[in-house]
């Protein structure tokens, strides 16, 4: 299952170095998602849960988007507290991490950076 988590970059850089990240929300492509925006295939529904993160990030002032892909599914009893918003404790490990996504603009394409390109991503002097 892809979810995305929203973060900054001294949160990306303390989950570069430790390799595992602790979270109290992540965005999932959850059917209440699938109803709100009328999407049944798959890639529809990633997208428009990566795109209720964006708007999640701007919201919070974050820069970065960071998707992973993992290979458990999340539990039913997870707390859905809006369309795709997940809450409970979340460990997240480096291994499941997919991508970065990198907002410049709320009028441009998000930036997608493979997760091994990291370095890169906080080299990009982003605040």
């Amino acid at each position: 299952m892809r979810v995305y988590l929203p973060m900054n970059r001294v949160e990306l850089a303390d989950f570069l170095q430790s390799r595992n990240f602790s979270a109290t929300s992540l965005i999932a492509p959850t059917p209440r998602v699938a109803q709100e925006y009328g999407v049944t295939e798959l890639e529809e529904l990633e997208y428009a849960a990566l795109e209720i993160a964006r708007t999640k990030s701007e919201h919070d002032g974050l820069e970065l988007i960071a998707a992973f892909e993992l290979v458990q599914h999340l539990s039913s009893d997870i707390s859905e507290i809006d369309a795709g918003v997940l809450q409970d404790t979340f460990t997240l490990e480096w291994s499941e991490l997919v991508a970065l996504y990198r907002i410049t603009s709320s009028d441009e394409e998000l930036e997608w950076y493979d997760a091994s390109e990291a370095t890169t991503v906080l080299n990009l002097g982003i605040n």
